[in-house]
């Protein structure tokens, strides 16, 4: 058997020793041992595909675990040992996690650890297996591997059952899995099968059920009862309830970045107004602080995006922001979203063809985090392709769907869901409001009302500006209403708006292109012979 990768996070080099010594007596040498000062190292070091153990202690090592299953950086079935463990209240990443975490007290010496460890080295030798069948899509087959590790490892035998339930849960009979649930939490009342009974009930779409049973379930610890409750909500889509119970959440683990994203994406479905994210929470992971940060702005810009072109104050905002990011993140970070962000840019400065040269030729698939496919559909919809708006969200539509299919991540299952139905809802209105506004415009300009026609062109042009064809209309209903209608500087500012979109569209037709050459040249004609006749004026 290949010897395990095993990880230490030791930041004052008196745990190594001790670990040395316990592992090379059950025969696993220190080259096999990799240790990190700090937590912050991790990242940056690891290879997560092939860590078999992560060793830390203390309350820093229970916020490093925390985070790391929150972000879902660890591969399934590692072994967490958490030594000097501290009493702190139980979290539901503890209860529906697919890794084993053992908790040990302080004080231990080398014959104590020596004795845990040596029970957990067949947990070790199975653990590529685990991870091999899993992989292969059987996780009915990974139940039966842990129903035989609990006779080999029967200090962990608690931990294998909270295991058991969850696999159990991504099999296609959720009768079973609600069954085994039911049972463990009347024979031994652990937090873990109130969770996983209310999470399967979810899943079966029984939010009414679940409600009920999270009722009865007082003597849950507050952060969890709060995060089953914040799911019923969600999956009752009683977003008001959601919004409370999220406050609460933020009060009891403000340290928790997840929160803050959940509350933007709240705030998004409720059409409520978004400022600048807050500063992130400290993190023994600062690269998890700038994957939040990143999320967060891309939340903020969508927000911006459903009500078109935002104020040029926060257009501002958003830009200096990016730039920040930009240089924080490096280039190699997510590639994809750092082009869709350069096209929203583009879009601000209403350059649209390079916007839809940077949009069209990116690979669009489910792999792609769902915060940048929402993303994604907004700035596709601002540069005018529609169809590829609708590639980002069948990409997600996909994505959830394998969610589901798993049972993965109930919380962002459902309100990405939410979102997704949502944007498809302001996709749809947007659509309604162009073909109202077309319509209007053409009324306005059978009747020769063109300044009407005009002041319905720009409306178009503020929400619209990537529809070439409008612009184009706008341009022709320019020269036919000033002089008359409008100040010099309204026709210059619109004119110069106008020519700029254009001047940069390669998507005009050959009869596009010479309607564009005429009123370019007639609005031009106008401008120098009006500005003639003031100095003309002037002078006398």
């Amino acid at each position: 058997m290949e010897q395990p990768l095993i990880w230490l996070v030791d930041d004052d080099s008196a745990l190594t020793p001790l670990m040395e010594q316990s592992l090379s007596q059950l025969g696993i040498g220190r080259q096999r041992l990799q240790r990190v000062h700090h937590a912050n190292q991790l990242m940056s070091q690891v290879d997560r595909s092939s860590l078999a153990l992560l060793i830390c202690q203390g309350p820093a090592g229970s916020q490093l675990l925390a985070e790391l299953k929150a972000s879902r950086l660890l591969p399934p079935f590692t072994l967490l040992l958490l030594l000097n463990a501290p009493t702190e209240a139980p979290r539901v990443d503890d209860q529906l996690d697919l890794n084993l975490t053992v908790r040990l007290p302080g004080g231990l010496d080398s014959a104590a650890l020596v004795d845990r460890l040596g029970n957990l080295i067949c947990w070790l030798r199975q653990q590529g297996v685990l991870r091999r069948t899993y992989a292969e899509g059987n996780p009915a087959a990974v139940c039966g591997l842990c129903e035989d590790l609990m006779f080999l490892l029967p200090k962990e035998t608690r931990e294998l059952e909270r295991l058991k339930g969850h696999l159990l849960l991504q099999t296609e009979n959720l009768a079973e899995a609600a069954q085994y649930y039911g049972l463990c939490l009347m024979e031994q009342g652990q937090a873990w099968a109130k969770a996983g009974l209310i999470t399967t009930l979810l899943w079966q779409e029984k939010a009414e059920a679940a409600n009920r049973l999270l009722a009865q379930q007082q003597n849950l610890a507050p952060q969890v009862h709060q995060m089953l409750q914040l799911m019923v909500s969600l999956s009752g889509h009683n977003l008001l309830q959601a919004s409370q119970t999220l406050l609460g959440l933020q009060q009891l683990e403000p340290q928790q970045a997840q929160w803050q994203t959940l509350s933007r994406q709240l705030a998004l479905l409720q059409n409520q107004a978004m400022g600048p994210a807050g500063p992130p929470p400290y993190r023994l992971l600062p690269e998890l602080n700038l994957a939040h940060d990143f999320q967060q702005w891309q939340l903020i810009s969508i927000a911006q995006n459903w009500l078109g072109l935002p104020a040029t104050r926060v257009r501002r905002q958003l830009l200096n922001r990016w730039r920040q990011l930009a240089e924080s993140l490096g280039p190699a970070h997510c590639s994809h979203a750092r082009l869709l962000a350069q096209a929203q840019q583009a879009c601000y400065r209403q350059d649209y063809q390079l916007a839809r040269d940077l949009v069209e030729p990116q690979v669009i698939d489910e792999a792609l985090p769902a915060t940048t496919l929402l993303f994604g559909a907004s700035v596709a919809e601002l540069t005018g392709l529609t169809e590829r708006a609708e590639y980002y969200l069948n990409a997600l539509t996909r994505q959830l769907d394998l969610a589901q299919q798993r049972r993965e991540a109930l919380l962002q299952t459902r309100i990405q869901g939410l979102l997704l139905a949502r944007l498809r809802h302001w996709r749809l209105m947007r659509q309604q409001t162009l073909h109202d506004l077309r319509e209007a415009r053409q009324q306005a300009i059978e009747q020769r009302d063109f300044f009407h026609a005009l002041q319905l062109a720009s409306q178009l042009l503020k929400g619209f500006g990537a529809q070439t064809k409008d612009t184009l209309i706008a341009l022709e209903l320019l020269t036919l209403v000033w002089p008359s209608r409008l100040h010099n500087n309204q026709f210059k500012q619109l004119l110069a708006q106008l020519l700029r979109i254009l001047d940069t569209a390669s998507d005009l037709t050959p009869q596009q292109r010479q309607r564009f050459s005429l009123s370019r040249t007639r609005a031009l004609h106008q401008l120098r012979q009006q500005m003639g006749l003031r100095r003309q004026k002037a002078s006398v």
